[in-house]
């Protein structure tokens, strides 16, 4: 995938937060979009799910000080700033998901939370292909989610409130990533 797409919810985040990493918030956000992804029935929710989990990881990399597209595959390893201990850390995004769920904040190992970022992006791409998507589908169902967001209101917020993000200038990503899936779809037979 291009470096942009991994640039875009990092600088969303920062023209709408501080640079702080609250681990509640992401968990909340996190099981929220997990939930979605999980129960979708459709190609569109589920590439919805996917994105969306996608855009937040990226936002909490950049919370926690880090350049978001750094963590991203398993070839960039070796210039990390961080050791990963890859075979310690569950593999798909369902064992990804629960590990970081189980974090808590008394105990937050930020390191551990890194590399485990790191496996979840790693997964969420993995998910993408086996819905049927190329890595080309896979940036333009982000990019979809990406502009949808871009949509939502831009200024630095106290919190996280999608009641005051969703104005009415909110585009929502459906009717694009029913096409998207459409074509997908298509490939597929």
């Amino acid at each position: 995938m291009h470096q942009s797409i991994y640039e875009r919810p990092a600088t969303w985040n920062a023209h709408r937060y501080k640079r702080e990493y609250n681990h509640e918030l992401f968990t909340d956000m996190l099981f929220e979009e997990y939930t979605e992804f999980t129960e979708a029935k459709t190609l569109p929710n589920k590439l919805d799910g996917l994105a969306d989990m996608f855009f937040i990881s990226i936002g909490a990399l950049w919370k926690l000080g880090e350049t978001p597209y750094t963590y991203l595959y398993r070839q960039h390893q070796p210039v990390l700033k961080y050791p990963l201990e890859v075979p310690a850390y569950p593999s798909g995004v369902i064992g990804v998901v629960n590990r970081i769920l189980e974090l808590g904040d008394s105990t937050l190992d930020l390191l551990q939370l890194r590399g485990l970022l790191a496996c979840l992006l790693d997964s969420i791409n993995d998910e993408f292909i086996c819905l049927g998507c190329t890595e080309t589908e896979a940036e333009l169902a982000i990019t979809i989610v990406c502009d949808s967001n871009d949509t939502k209101l831009a200024y630095n917020l106290k919190s996280h409130d999608k009641g005051d993000l969703k104005a009415d200038g909110f585009i929502p990503p459906n009717k694009r990533l029913q096409l998207l899936a459409e074509a997908i779809q298509d490939e597929e037979v």
